[in-house]
This record gives structure tokens, sequence and C-alpha cells, in this order.
């Protein structure tokens, strides 16, 4: 809803709710579980104090509550866990350990003010100041489901909460300037960033940026009333608690309008993601290991067009990224000796390759139709030893096997990581998409029907970056051996989505019927200690309708 209040005061005021029951039948108990509740209000004000100035101010409160819980292996609809959704006492400690109140729950409130001055038709300034505080609790149920039976819990809690701070100045014109961040919670960070737009000649456009970041991380790790360690046992077994980042990350591009109609560009530009510790699954001080930064330079070329005067878009993309010190879930021989350690770690050096297609056509007033095509290959041009596969308890490969423990160690086990051979885990070489939006006039009442259609296809790829699988045999010829309970593998896939829905003359008012994933198709999303699955079909009807015209 927009209010004015005046020529110099606007007001916006908006909120949303969402009700879902669930799709996931809890054997145990019968309780539908992977459901929803969310709700938000949202209030903003535009101050227009004079001509050149605008100041924006907003405030959101957003309260997400829900769970997204592992499936039986094998069956999407369903699960086997002793814990309850019932019970809460609001100690989020105590549900777990009695295994009630599974829960996700998040509130989050954010202030955000921008003030812009036009200092004249092509220089802004802006001061842009932003405050985010997030609360967290969750209960989950991490344990690895078989069909038909009830695992030993695994479960995971949290009790977080978060606040951020932020102030940028920015000016923006004919030349560039520069602008500085400052974020404060456990990581601290200051930015210079500057970018000039330079027109060579008639037709070309050179683009010269480049970032300069100083980042520092801080772990602090307070005494519970459950205990656990603190950041002065992280000290005393070694572990730096300190993490400092100094990055340039320049961005080079040159565009070439060959036409009015058609733009060819190429640009090459440096990222990065700060480094980190491996803190969910560090129970003792060794094991909570830091990690490096995350760098990638991706260079990328294509066009873009339009034509049949903008009732036709056609663009392409050819791209390649080389990234190192990736940051990958992996497990580890433990800092303990005879222990291992799920942990985030630096797994190797990558590149990635690939192009993509995409095309629109207005082909008639009424019909539209959309697609997408995209192809991309990537390996692994260095792994970390650290981050490999391994025998437990320092034992060796022999004949395909684990075999001569260190004593005072009686057995070992394989357990598989990331080794050079291994495909990038979430890179799906194949990718279509296509689509249709089709309106029929309804002459009797002035509005529309609109008919949309919508199909996807991924091809196959790992869902874990240690390539999982049960028949795996360390050498050929060698016996099989389980690197992992599950097969991470997932299979090809293709979704389809159809819509209907009517829009009265002028658009006062609308309903629509729409059926995501209409063919039902079982297709794995992840891996974590068991299988969780996409959504199943689901039919959603909506009415909207506009109290103001």
């Amino acid at each position: 809803m927009d209010v004015p209040l005046g020529e110099r005061l606007l007001t916006k005021f908006s909120g949303f709710f969402l009700e879902d029951d669930g799709w996931l039948k809890n054997r145990t108990n019968g309780e539908d579980l992977n459901g929803l509740s969310n709700w938000g209000l949202r209030a903003a004000v535009r101050f227009l104090p004079s001509e050149s100035v605008t100041w924006d101010l907003t405030a959101e409160y957003i309260v997400a509550e829900g769970e997204y819980l592992r499936s039986n292996v094998g069956d999407r609809d369903t699960t086997n866990t002793v814990y309850t959704m019932k019970g809460a006492t609001f100690d989020v400690v105590a549900d777990m350990l009695a295994k009630r109140s599974l829960r996700n729950d998040t509130a989050g409130l954010g202030l955000i003010s921008n003030i812009e001055w036009r200092v004249s038709d092509d220089r802004t300034f802006n001061s842009i100041t932003g405050y985010r505080s997030v609360d967290q609790e969750f209960v989950l149920d991490f344990s690895l489901a078989r069909l038909n039976t009830t695992p030993g819990p695994f479960g995971l809690n949290n009790d977080g909460e978060y606040d951020m701070i932020s102030q940028e100045f920015k000016f923006t014109g004919a030349l560039g300037y520069s602008s500085w961040r400052d974020i404060g919670n456990t990581t601290t960070t200051y930015a210079l960033y500057a970018q000039v737009d330079w027109q060579l000649a008639d037709r070309f456009t050179a683009i010269l940026g480049a970032r300069y970041t100083a980042e520092t991380k801080e772990v602090d790790l307070r005494p519970t009333q459950y205990g656990g360690m603190t950041t002065a046992d992280l000290r005393e077994a070694g572990i730096d608690t300190d993490l400092d980042t100094s990055i340039v990350t320049p961005r080079l591009g040159l565009n070439f309008q060959a036409s009015d109609d058609v733009m060819i560009y190429a640009s090459a530009t440096r990222g990065f993601k700060a480094g980190g510790w491996n803190s969910r699954t560090a129970y003792r001080p060794q094991e909570f290991q830091p990690m490096d930064p995350e760098k990638t330079w991706s260079y990328e070329a294509g066009f873009k067009s339009e034509f049949l005067e903008n009732r036709l878009r056609v663009n392409a993309t050819v791209f390649y990224a080389e990234t190192d010190d990736l940051q990958s879930s992996c497990t580890t021989p433990g800092p303990i000796a005879g222990t291992t350690l799920s942990t985030q770690n630096n797994a190797g050096d990558m590149d990635v390759k690939g192009v993509e297609f995409e095309f629109a056509a207005q082909l008639t007033d009424d019909l539209y139709v959309y697609g997408s095509a995209g192809f991309q290959d990537g390996e692994y041009s260095s792994t970390n030893p650290e981050a490999g596969s391994f025998c437990t308890n320092g034992g060796t490969v022999v004949d395909g096997a684990c075999a001569n423990p260190v004593p005072p160690a009686t057995s070992t086990s394989y357990t598989n990581a990331i080794d050079p051979d291994d495909e990038l885990s979430r890179l799906p070489e194949r990718t279509f998409a296509l689509g249709v939006n089709r309106d029929f006039p309804v002459a009797a009442t002035g509005g529309k029907l609109r008919f949309t259609a919508e199909a996807n296809y991924n091809s196959g790829y790992w869902t874990t970056a240690s390539n999982a699988t049960p028949t795996l045999r360390l050498i050929p010829g060698g016996p099989l051996v389980t690197p992992n309970a599950l097969d991470t593998y997932a299979d090809s896939y293709s979704l389809l989505n159809l819509s209907i829905g009517y829009e009265s003359d002028g658009g006062r008012w609308r309903a629509l019927i729409e059926c995501k994933k209409c063919s039902d198709e079982e297709y794995l999303s992840s891996i974590f200690n068991g299988e969780f699955y996409g959504q199943p079909r689901r039919v959603n009807g909506s009415v909207t309708f506009s109290f103001w015209s």
C-alpha cells in the first residue's frame, strides 16, 4: 500500500504470510515435516527535502519458521526420526537433548537509510547506513535414515544471534571515486573501489576498475553453562584466532557496439572469498583448523543483441574461470591420532569453462517464448593432499584394501575424500530451459487469460566433492570398499511447471492456479548423512486484488 502524505513525504507498507503443512511424513510418529510458517512486514518512507536530495528510510521484520529434513534412503516422501515437532520449551539445547521441538526458526530485523544528493545531472553522492539483526534457533535431526527403521539420533542444534552494521559513502559521476565499508560482527572489512568507463572511440568503451579489501576475522569462543572450549583453549593449542586478508581485485572490460542492436564484450575479473575456521564439527581445540581465502579469476566474452524492434533478444557467453584454494567440505585425518574430521578446508585448485545461450521472442502481442542452454566442464588442476582419501590409524593401501595400522591401533578403514580424478561437485554438464506465455483475450470482460508452461533439464552431477559410491575399488581388480553409506551422485532430471491465470481489465484483480514440478519426478537435492530431495508436485492457488488502481 502506497500512501503519500504530501508532495515531499511518501510512504509504502507491505506484508506477507505463508503457511505450508509440509510434504515429508515421519513414520515414527505420523507427523508431517518440511513445512513452513513465514511472515513479514516492511515500511518505507521517502523524504524529499529539496529537488536534489532524496532520503529513503526502510524498516523490515521477517520471521521464517520451518525445517528441511532428509528423507529415507530411496523414498522422497517419508523419514524415520525419533525427534518430534511438539514440546518446545524455548531452550534449544534442552529440547535437542530431549529429542523434541524439531525447528529451524529465524527472525530478522533490518533498518536502512540511504541519503542521495544529486550534485549535478551526472554526479551523485550517497550515504548508505545499514543495520541488520538476525536471531536463529534450530533443532534438526541428521541421522542416517534407512527404510522402515528408526536410526540412532544425530541431532544438531544452534542458538545464534548476529548483529551487522555497515556504512558506505559512494560518489558516482563522470569520474570514478571511492567508497569504504565497515562491517562489524566477527568480521571487520574496509574496502576502497573505483571504476572508470572510458570511451576509446565511437563504438568502443573500456571498463577499468579495482577494489582493495582489507578484512580481519576474529573468532571468540565464550564459555557456556554446558562447558565447551574457549578462545583461550584455541590459543593454547596454537590455533590462530585472527585471520587477516589484504587483496586487490581488478575488473577489466571492453565493449564494442557493433550496431544499434548488437554489442560484443569481453571482461576479466578477480574475486575472492575470505578464509575462516572449521567450527561446526570441531569438538576439540586441535580440530578448529583455519582455511585460506579462495580466489578466482573469471574471463568472459560474448554478445548481447536485440532485433525486430526489440521483439527478439539473443545473447551468448563463453566463460573460463580459474579458482585457487577452493573452499570445500571434506573428511581429513584428525589432528589427534586415530580420528577423522569432517571439515571445511582448501581442497585444491580447479578450472571451469563453458558456454551459455539465451533467447526471448515476442512472436505476437499474445505469444512470448523464451529459453536457455548451458554447457560446462570443469576439473581439479591440483588437489590438497590433506583433503585426499586416506586410511585411518595410519594405515596404507595394500592390494586394494587398507592395512598396517600404526600400533597400538589394531584396525584401519578407508575414508573417501577429494582426489585428483574426482569430478567437481554440483556441476551439471548440460542445462536446458524452455518456456512459453500465451495470452487469450476475454472479450466479455475485457480481461485476459494467460497460460504458462516451462520445462527445465539438468544433467547428472555429484552432490559432494568426495564422489562417494558404494562400489569403489581402491585399485583396479581390488576388493570393493564402502567409502560412504550413500551414493552421492544425482541422476539427471527434468521438471515441468504449468499455470493458468486471469487478469481483469486494468489489472485490478488477478487469479492464478499453478502446478510446480508437475511430473512429480524424484531428484536428489543434496546429501548429508542422508538424502534430501527436491519438493514433490505442488499445486498452488492465489487471488490478488488492488484496492487502489
